[in-house]
C-alpha cells in the first residue's frame, strides 16, 4: 500500500509539472483559449470544444487531470483562462486563496458514483460482498482525485474502511481506475456514472445516492485571465448554454434542471 502511494505521488508531481508547463506554453497566443478541466470531463467537453470551434473558428486548447493536480497547477502559476473542477472542494480552495472570484464560478453539472466490475465477471457484487473477495477495488487518490473521495465516502458510510483498505489500489485519476477495471488489472473500482458509460467492457455492479457518496458537483471558473478575454467569456457562456448541455446529458451528466 506504502510503496503505490509513493508512485502515485511520484506520478502526480511528474503530471503536475507537466500541466504548468504546458499552459504556460500555451499562454503564447492570444488566439486560444485554455481549459483546465477534470479527467472525467475529458469525453464530453472535447465534443462541447469541437462545437465550438467548428462553430466560431476559435481554438481551444485542453488540458486535463485530476481536479486536484489541476488545482495545485494553478496554485504554482499555471493560468488558463477557465478551469472546470469534478469538486467544489477544490474550487473552493482556489476561491479561499483569491484565485478564483466566488462572483465568476457555479455549479456546471452533476454527476453519480458507481461500482464497476469487468464485464466478464458475470456475477454482480455490492460493495459489502467485495469484501469478502480478495479483489483489488481500484479508487482515485482520495487527496487528489474527487472521485476518490467520493469513493471514499461511500466506504466510510457504510463503514467498511477497514475492511476493504487492504483492497485498495490506489490511482493518479478516475480514468486510471476506468483503465485498470477495462483491463482487467483490477477486479472492482469506483468512478463516476460517465466513465463507465464510455467502457464496454464494465458493467455497473452499484450506484450510490448523495446520502452516502456526498453531492457531486462540477464547477466552472472563468480565471482573471479570461475575464479580460471576450473570446474566453464567450466560451465560458456557451457551457451553459442549452446545446453544450445537450452533449452533457448525452454523456450521462446531470443538468440542474435535471
Amino acid at each position: 500500500m506504502k510503496k503505490k502511494n509513493i508512485v502515485v505521488a511520484l506520478i502526480l508531481a511528474i503530471v503536475l509539472l507537466l500541466v504548468t508547463i504546458l499552459v504556460s506554453k500555451s499562454r503564447e497566443s492570444d488566439e486560444e483559449i485554455f481549459v483546465m478541466a477534470a479527467a472525467s470531463l475529458q469525453d464530453v467537453l472535447t465534443e462541447v470544444a469541437n462545437l465550438y470551434e467548428s462553430e466560431t473558428g476559435i481554438e481551444l486548447v485542453l488540458n486535463f487531470a485530476s481536479s486536484g493536480t489541476l488545482r495545485k497547477g494553478i496554485e504554482e502559476g499555471a493560468n488558463p483562462d477557465i478551469f472546470l473542477s469534478a469538486s467544489t472542494k477544490q474550487m473552493d480552495l482556489l476561491v479561499d486563496q483569491g484565485l478564483v472570484e466566488e462572483e465568476h464560478q457555479r455549479v456546471l453539472v452533476m454527476n453519480q458514483v458507481v461500482l464497476i466490475g469487468y464485464s466478464a465477471e458475470s456475477e454482480p457484487y455490492t460493495l459489502n460482498e467485495v469484501t469478502d473477495t480478495d479483489a483489488l477495488l481500484a479508487i482515485g487518490d482520495p487527496d487528489f482525485v474527487p472521485a476518490g473521495r467520493y469513493a471514499l465516502q461511500v466506504i466510510q458510510a457504510r463503514g467498511l474502511e477497514e475492511d476493504l483498505k487492504e483492497h485498495f489500489l490506489i490511482c493518479k485519476d478516475v480514468r486510471q481506475v476506468l483503465a485498470y477495471v477495462s483491463s482487467g488489472e483490477a477486479e472492482f473500482g469506483m468512478v463516476y456514472r460517465t466513465d463507465a458509460m464510455t467502457s464496454d467492457v464494465v458493467n455497473i455492479m452499484e450506484t450510490y445516492d448523495e446520502q452516502e457518496s456526498g453531492v457531486v458537483q462540477y464547477p466552472a471558473a472563468l480565471l482573471a485571465k479570461g475575464q479580460d478575454s471576450k473570446k474566453a467569456q464567450d466560451f465560458y457562456n456557451f457551457l451553459f448554454s442549452q446545446k453544450a448541455k445537450n452533449i452533457f446529458t448525452l454523456h450521462g451528466f446531470l443538468t440542474l434542471e435535471d
